[in-house]
């Protein structure tokens, strides 16, 4: 049976073309495994909603969306996700008190330094 399963394999005309897929799939995952922080889409988390929501409230910020440069916390066993960094865009960024005002917001519930947060002026998105 198995003699029978090779000599259909060395016959196949594509098998150096389905080698070479398998190849390229099994460095893919050896890549993405070596780089846990690699950008994939998904969804906002917990914390990054709960700070637009709080944010949202600064006067003058109106609209507002937050994205988290989130690590893995070396000193955790658990593997917890550390911000040490974000990215603020909001409909009254246009305005020097309502950024320094977000960035300032920013800083205390991240407790990480002004040069990490940035905060933009929300585009009309065309």
């Amino acid at each position: 049976m198995r003699a029978a399963v090779l000599d259909k394999l060395k016959g196949a005309r594509q098998l150096p073309l389905l080698a070479l897929v398998l190849l390229l799939g099994v460095a893919a995952l050896l890549y993405l495994n070596a780089n846990p922080t690699t950008a994939q889409p998904r969804g906002g988390t917990a914390l990054e909603a709960r700070m637009a929501q709080v944010l949202g409230k600064v006067e003058g910020a109106g609209k507002v969306h937050v994205l988290l440069r989130e690590t893995v916390a070396a000193s955790t066993t658990d593997g917890a996700q550390l911000a040490d960094g974000a990215v603020i865009v909001a409909e009254g960024a246009g305005e020097i008190k309502v950024q320094l005002a977000l960035q300032r917001a920013a800083k205390a519930l991240l407790g990480v330094p002004l040069e990490r947060i940035e905060v933009l002026k929300m585009g009309d998105g065309k």
